[in-house]
């Protein structure tokens, strides 16, 4: 007896995952045939999509700080008077990225390329930053010259934006080469890291993910319709009865 009752739930999944199949096999042309369409469908629309580019500039702040000269602490001598400095060394800003984020500075690149308004270049627009304190300046457009442009065009600005603020020395936004030329007395400035540059690659659509997230969820609803319209022929009398009375209902008979 014992040996039956074990044997009885195994021999109920099989013929239940019998059935499953089964239902699959009755329905497989409609399974089939909603999913084809679906990835065509998507492929058409993914390829009328226009392509969008992004072009990124990479800034980073730098900072030095005055080693005062041994026993100034005790004649007095201030770290700015014949003192040794140190390099200018990478440092995290927040108030960078607030800059960069700041409706002002958006406002003045949106005005500069003609953007119809603020909140269509904040969505074309991004500003990145990370713990080695550099800040990566991202703008997307159609055009990737454009979208080199814009980003460029923010970069240069926070360095107007911080020279207006007593932030910085200088408007202009450092590169490499010029870094020699800081004088002494200099304690911040913003290095260029790397300019924006009109991408080869697009960014956006992602054509082919597209067809296979849709295509995916129309087979797996497919699949759902198919186990759905199974259940409903299979309906005995009495909820055959019952699901009209439902569909009178919800046509207000």
């Amino acid at each position: 007896m014992t040996t039956e009752h074990q044997l009885t739930p195994i021999a109920d999944d099989e013929i239940n995952l019998l059935d499953l199949l089964l239902v699959l096999a009755r329905r497989w042309r409609m399974i089939a045939t909603t999913t084809l369409f679906a990835a065509l469908a998507s492929a058409a629309v993914a390829v009328l999509l226009p392509n969008r580019y992004q072009a990124t500039a990479k800034v980073i702040a730098l900072q030095r700080q005055a080693i005062q000269p041994i026993g100034a602490a005790f004649t007095g001598e201030k770290a700015t008077v014949g003192v040794q400095k140190l390099p200018l060394m990478p440092v995290k800003q927040p108030v960078l990225e607030d800059i960069l984020n700041s409706d002002r500075l958006m406002l003045i690149v949106s005005n500069q390329f003609h953007f119809p308004s603020l909140k269509a270049f904040k969505k074309q627009y991004e500003v990145k930053g990370a713990k080695s304190g550099t800040i990566e300046v991202s703008a997307e457009d159609a055009d990737p010259k454009r979208a080199a442009a814009i980003a460029n065009a923010a970069v240069a600005e926070l360095g107007r934006t911080a020279y207006s603020l007593n932030l910085v020395v200088s408007p202009e936004i450092n590169a490499e080469h010029d870094l020699g030329k800081i004088g002494s007395t200099v304690t911040t400035a913003i290095k260029l890291l790397e300019p924006a540059t009109p991408p080869l690659e697009k960014a956006k659509p992602k054509r082919a993910l597209i067809v296979v997230l849709v295509s995916a969820a129309t087979l797996f609803a497919s699949i759902m319709l198919a186990f759905m319209l199974e259940a409903l022929g299979n309906l005995q009398q009495d909820d055959r009865k019952r699901w009209d009375d439902i569909k009178r209902a919800f046509k207000g008979r």
